[in-house]
């Protein structure tokens, strides 16, 4: 098959977004074996998994250059969307352990765990029963999604609006500077990456279209990395313009 240049910067732009995730996410997963701190193990991961709608059109862009061929739309599923669920589980424990709500995580997580179940045998029974009520594989790298998987990503979208506005809230009110300062590039990591998946979600892209939302969404990574890790010489800077 023929290559053009929408192809290739799609495939591209996804690997690259979802190699920026993986390795903010595991530099974040590392630091925990430094610190012991279970947040940071628990964002490093769900920070990972935030991203795997990109992964299969990676994957698919990938064995396209080598076989000709992508994934399944049965693969391209359960590459892009299985692990969904698991990434807001691992992200609302993270929230209440940084919001000191540490009694709200049993009935949480009872909540979230039915729901994940229910998400997984819903979605896996269309999957292998009528695929086309959830996607349609779309130029062969790419999915056009249904209004089943646009019901879960609003409804993911509205979780993350909530929890990343409270934490940012709460800790907008502390005294100390530097969380501050942290809560913002957590808080606009989250912003950005809200605005990039979405646009890029919903909307037809072209190659500017693509390349800009996808722009948001490889700094959203570092951004949300730097809430936890700010380099020092930046962290000194800003908190001495403050």
């Amino acid at each position: 098959m023929e290559l053009d240049i929408l192809l290739i910067t799609n495939g591209l732009t996804c690997l690259i977004i979802s190699a920026v995730s993986i390795i903010t996410g595991s530099k974040l997963v590392l630091k925990y074996f430094q610190n012991k701190e279970r947040v940071l193990l628990l964002v490093g991961i769900a920070w990972i998994l935030m991203y795997e709608g990109w992964w299969a059109p990676s994957i698919s862009f990938i064995l396209l250059l080598i076989t000709n061929q992508g994934l399944s739309i049965e693969l391209f599923f359960l590459v892009a969307l299985s692990l969904g669920p698991v990434s807001i589980t691992l992200w609302m424990i993270a929230f209440t352990d940084l919001m000191d709500k540490k009694k709200l995580q049993k009935p949480l997580i009872i909540i979230l765990v039915i729901q994940i179940i229910f998400f997984e045998a819903f979605f896996l029974y269309y999957l292998f029963t009528e695929p086309s009520m959830l996607l349609d594989i779309v130029g062969i790298i790419d999915a056009k999604y249904k209004l089943l998987i646009f019901l879960f990503y609003i409804e993911v979208i509205c979780l993350l609006i909530i929890t990343s506005t409270i934490f940012a809230w709460k800790s907008f009110k502390l005294d100390n500077h530097a969380i501050r300062l942290k809560a913002k590039f957590i808080l606009i990591g989250f912003i950005l990456f809200i605005i990039g998946a979405s646009l890029d979600f919903f909307l037809e892209l072209d190659i500017l279209t693509m390349l800009l939302y996808r722009g948001l969404l490889v700094i959203s990574s570092f951004t949300f990395y730097f809430g936890f890790f700010l380099p020092k010489s930046l962290k000194n800077l800003l908190l001495k313009e403050n």
